[in-house]
């Protein structure tokens, strides 16, 4: 076991000269893809969907995401320490043509690629993976927030389908029940 708690594998004898190592995955270093019961988890038409924004400041009068201003969402209520979440980003009518982004929280939004193009007043959506990241300020400390960002005033709809977790969770209300009969007696799929 190595000083981050990994516990390698040695295939030979050390004193051979052919040693060959391999780290065993386990919780602890090993990722997994969690589906999720698709929620939405925001959409700025409504009020009352967009609880999770933690810098509604950025939003108009009636709930559009302003050109040029990004907005982090929490995610708390469906992961913990999460790495990556899946997802759906959906564009309401915006008022010019453009490109919205889903970003980690706490990077530098990366100006050379979009989660979804648009065009003026269109419906569009597209599919998106985005690294999930952590407020570690004492005063605003939140774990699980991704970004949002659009270069045009728009309203924006985002839903979650499913998280990369290694060592953290998702709340199992969140998770998709796992069905008990993937897996037989026998121990063969069930479909085998």
């Amino acid at each position: 076991m190595d000083v981050e708690g990994n516990i390698w594998i040695a295939t030979s004898q050390p004193t051979d000269g052919d040693n060959e190592r391999h780290v065993v995955h386990t919780t602890a270093n090993s990722n997994r893809i969690v589906p999720l019961v698709p929620q939405r988890v925001l959409d700025t038409r409504y009020a009352s969907s967009r609880g999770l924004i933690r810098d509604p400041g950025n939003l108009d009068a009636s709930g559009r995401l302003l050109a040029g201003r990004s907005i982090s969402l929490r995610l708390t209520d469906h992961l913990y320490c999460a790495d990556a979440v899946f997802g759906t980003l959906t564009v309401v009518q915006p008022t010019l043509g453009g490109f919205a982004q889903v970003y980690p929280f706490g990077t530098i939004r990366p100006t050379d690629f979009s989660s979804i193009n648009f065009a003026p007043n269109q419906i569009v959506s597209n599919a998106f993976v985005c690294g999930v990241g952590s407020d570690r300020e004492p005063s605003s400390y939140a774990s699980d927030v991704i970004s949002l960002y659009t270069n045009r005033t728009t309203h924006v709809i985002l839903d979650i389908t499913a998280a990369v977790v290694g060592a953290g969770r998702v709340n199992p209300r969140s998770a998709m029940p796992v069905r008990a009969n993937r897996i037989d007696v026998g121990g063969k799929a069930a479909w085998e």
